[in-house]
């Protein structure tokens, strides 16, 4: 049976931060052309003008992609706007019934007002335009999973740029800006669709993904691998190691403050050889963009040196999915 290796990469850097990091086709190991899948429609998520996940975070994006990633990788970028919303069936792969009646309640209460906000937990808020955002957001990871591991397609590498964000949603729980786990649902998309087996899911937030990891930690073919700053939200993640019914939980908790040195040793000696042994044979790249650590606390992040590291260690050429649905800036 085929297999897929999951990436949360964090580190699509803004023209801000181009000085000090190299440009988005330093990523690539050879040239091959990469699909962008996004929608104007999850810019509509609006949690309110003091909230940190700002449509700018898209926005911003799609106006660079727009302008200077169209003509700076011409024909090697195929831009994918499709009307691809995700479909019950798809959802319930994931989340219980409960979670999608919670969040259709506030999405009717977001909507009866233009301006209205509603408040599922102090971080996570939905507008009049977060039903069709959140939607449209996981619909488009589950098609460029369509795309990738279809017979037919000549194409094997997809960005998927969209809001918001899904880590944090666990099966019964939007939680930490996220309403639909985004990524999870194209990971049990591919599994029960494409017949993929094996999922390796590779985080690399400074935020433990908790909610990935629930959904990953009953299920023997996932493995969820996580490096994050500890102590820091949602408090999951927090002993090194291996955890889980099936060992498939691993988690290298990193102090404020740590850097690049201490963040290639948990993936070179920790996590990679783990995810190597795991022999995944497709790689779905499905990213979670976070803000540049530059400063304390945070930590530190070598983004670029870690997709290459990741490349070194499982040494294949793999079909590859990154599903891009936090944005800082």
């Amino acid at each position: 049976m085929a297999q897929i290796c999951v990436f949360f990469i964090p580190g699509f850097v803004s023209r801000q931060h181009s000085r000090r990091h190299k440009p988005l086709k330093s990523l690539a190991a050879e040239p091959a052309p990469v699909a962008i899948f996004t929608s104007e429609i999850c810019v509509g998520h609006e949690p309110g003008w003091l909230h940190p996940d700002t449509p700018k975070r898209l926005s911003s994006l799609l106006s660079h992609m727009r302008t200077d990633w169209a003509s700076e990788f011409g024909p090697m970028l195929r831009i994918s706007e499709p009307d691809a919303d995700a479909t019950e069936e798809q959802l319930l792969r994931v989340h219980t019934p409960r979670h999608l009646a919670l969040l259709k309640d506030a999405f009717e209460s977001a909507e009866r007002w233009p301006l209205y906000r509603a408040n599922i937990d102090g971080d996570t808020v939905v507008s009049p335009g977060s039903r069709a955002a959140a939607s449209r957001a996981a619909g488009l990871v589950v098609a460029a999973v369509d795309e990738v591991f279809s017979d037919s397609s000549a194409l094997k590498r997809a960005f998927v740029m969209v809001r918001p964000p899904g880590h944090h949603a666990e099966a019964d729980r939007p939680m930490g800006f996220c309403l639909f786990n985004n990524v999870m649902v194209g990971v049990a998309h591919a599994q029960a669709v494409h017949g993929l087996g094996r999922v390796a899911v590779i985080d690399f937030d400074v935020h433990h993904g908790n909610g990935d990891a629930a959904l990953a930690s009953p299920d023997p073919t996932r493995l969820y691998a996580s490096s994050h700053q500890s102590p820091l939200f949602p408090g999951t993640g927090l002993t090194p190691g291996r955890s889980g019914p099936h060992g498939g939980i691993l988690s290298a908790p990193l102090p404020a403050g740590a850097g690049s040195d201490e963040f290639r040793a948990a993936w070179r000696d920790q996590l990679l050889p783990v995810v190597a042994e795991f022999g995944p044979e497709a790689s779905a790249h499905m990213a979670h963009v976070v803000p540049t650590f530059a400063s304390a606390p945070r930590m530190c992040l070598p983004r670029t040196l870690f997709a290459s590291a990741v490349r070194a260690e499982l040494s294949r050429s793999l079909p590859s999915v990154l599903s891009l649905p936090q944005l800082w800036f």
